[in-house]
């Protein structure tokens, strides 16, 4: 059994970086508004004012990531894959496995199920990255299916 905890450091890096992006458009948002646009600006500002407060929710988000920790776990054990983000719990047989794949352009794992929808499992854990997730998902699937 293999057991990855949540990349509490990568979390917080990733969540700090949205604040700043927010507090960036938030701003040069303040200087169009001082200087007066017209109704196309206001399209532009308030698009930005809502992208802005979508990664200050996700900032929030990450926050209580952080808190929880110990919630948020990805278990390969010789029987099924068990993935806890908080609240919401996965458990996959590697029986049902079929498939695992990369998919590059979304940053994401898909474990793809014999019935059912695939599996998302995104590479927040700590010591392994995109395709090294991918290679212990497959590794533990082929030793978990005979």
């Amino acid at each position: 059994m293999k057991r990855l905890e949540l990349d509490a450091a990568a979390e917080r890096s990733v969540g700090q970086l949205r604040l700043f992006g927010a507090m960036l458009i938030v701003a040069m948002s303040a200087v169009l508004v001082a200087q007066g646009v017209g109704p196309v600006g206001w399209v532009l500002i308030v698009s930005a004012w809502l992208i802005a407060a979508a990664w200050v929710m996700a900032f929030l988000r990450s926050r209580r990531r952080l808190r929880e920790a110990d919630a948020h776990y990805l278990e390969l054990g010789s029987d099924a894959l068990r993935m806890v983000r908080g609240s919401a719990r996965i458990e996959v047989s590697w029986a049902d496995v079929v498939e695992v794949e990369v998919d590059e352009e979304r940053l994401v794992v898909w474990v793809c199920l014999r019935s059912g929808p695939p599996v998302k499992v995104e590479p927040v854990w700590r010591g392994v990255g995109l395709h090294e997730l991918a290679a212990l998902l497959q590794d533990a699937a082929l030793g978990g299916a005979h």
